[in-house]
């Protein structure tokens, strides 16, 4: 698929992309596929100094919304309002088990295992992890499954994935965290599919949502 079908909305200095499933969001020596890499040459066709800003990232394995910065003071303003807290993102993802009570907050402590490669869940606090908080809603149950709505209040290293398994509900196609389920995709059934921010040049409220793909 051409990298100009992924931009699902744009605005004065930022693209907001819908990231498949399976690709690294980082340009790295090693993955010619990359999306930071491929923006890049995408808007070299209509620039000759394309600028490339993440502004926040996606796991590999999960698809959905991500905001890229065209130019550095949007850059700058975007990670601001990460920083406060101001911009709002809410994912979906199917799950084992059905979840009680159908919805409430999940509150844990992360400690990144960088050997392992997956967050480390701790119910108290402790010194060497951060505090990780979500908000998690019930829409719909089948053959003892369901399918979530999230919203993450705050971004820690694989923080969905990590804290619904401690709670015994795991990602369908997360093996990684435990879980059974397959998911027919290079990723795992999780989306980044809802967010909300201020357009850092008009000051407006921007709201972009995707349709629920197939598999959830």
């Amino acid at each position: 698929m051409p990298v100009s079908e992924w931009i699902v909305q744009k605005g004065e200095g930022w693209l907001a992309i819908n990231k498949p499933a399976g690709m690294l969001v980082e340009d790295n020596p090693w993955e010619a596929n990359n999306l930071e890499k491929l923006l890049r040459e995408h808007l070299a066709k209509t620039s000759k100094k394309p600028f490339v800003g993440i502004v926040h990232r996606l796991d590999r394995v999960t698809s959905g919304i991500i905001l890229i910065a065209t130019k550095k003071q949007a850059l700058k303003a975007l990670n601001e309002q990460f920083r406060l807290k101001t911009i709002k993102k809410m994912y979906r993802a199917r799950v084992q088990g059905i979840p009680k009570p159908a919805e409430g907050t999940l509150r844990h402590w992360l400690e990144t295992d960088r050997r392992q490669k997956k967050a480390l869940v701790f119910d108290a606090r402790r010194s060497t992890a951060k505090e990780a908080v979500l908000n998690y809603h019930s829409i719909a149950t089948h053959n003892g499954q369901t399918l979530l709505e999230i919203e993450l209040l705050t971004g820690r290293f694989h923080q969905i994935r990590a804290q619904l398994a401690a709670i015994g509900h795991p990602i369908a196609g997360d093996s990684k965290y435990g879980a059974a389920l397959v998911f027919e995709s290079p990723g795992i059934a999780l989306q980044a599919f809802e967010l909300h921010f201020t357009d850092p040049a008009t000051g407006e409220a921007v709201s972009i949502q995707l349709p629920q793909p197939e598999g959830f």
